[in-house]
C-alpha cells in the first residue's frame, strides 16, 4: 500500500497553538509541556516575550489528530481552584466553527452542532 492509498499519513499535523488564560507565574515551558500532553506531541514551546495589546500567552507546536475536532480550551487545576484556559489556533487552513474539524468551512459542514434550548 503506498503513501497515497493510506488515511491516516496525513491524519497527524503539527499546529501551532496560543494558550490564554494562565496567571504569568505560570508562563514557562514546563507548564506549556504538561498543557499539552492532551495533544498527540508536543514538539516545541515559545512564550513571547513582546508586551503588545494581546497580552500574555505562551505557544505550543503540537502534533495533532486533524480528523478530530480542536479543542477550545481544557481545565486545569491551579491551586485547588479549576481554571480554563483557551486555546487559540494559528494559521489552521479551513476550520469549520461550528464542528471543529478542519478541512472545510462552517457553510459546507455536513454535520453542524446544533444547540438545544431547555
Amino acid at each position: 500500500m503506498g503513501i497515497e492509498e493510506n488515511d491516516e499519513a496525513f491524519s497527524i499535523a503539527p499546529i501551532w497553538v496560543q494558550v490564554w488564560n494562565l496567571p504569568i507565574h505560570c508562563l514557562s515551558k514546563a507548564v506549556g509541556k504538561k498543557v499539552g500532553t492532551i495533544f498527540h506531541e508536543v514538539r516545541g514551546v515559545v512564550i513571547p516575550q513582546t508586551r503588545g495589546k494581546e497580552g500574555k500567552h505562551m505557544k505550543l507546536l503540537v502534533m495533532m489528530d486533524i480528523n478530530q475536532p480542536l479543542l477550545r480550551g481544557t481545565t486545569v487545576q491551579m491551586n485547588g481552584v479549576n481554571k480554563w484556559l483557551s486555546f487559540k489556533y494559528e494559521k489552521c487552513p479551513d476550520f469549520c466553527n461550528s464542528c471543529g474539524i478542519i478541512g472545510h468551512s462552517e457553510k459546507n459542514c455536513k454535520a453542524p452542532v446544533v444547540v438545544q434550548k431547555e
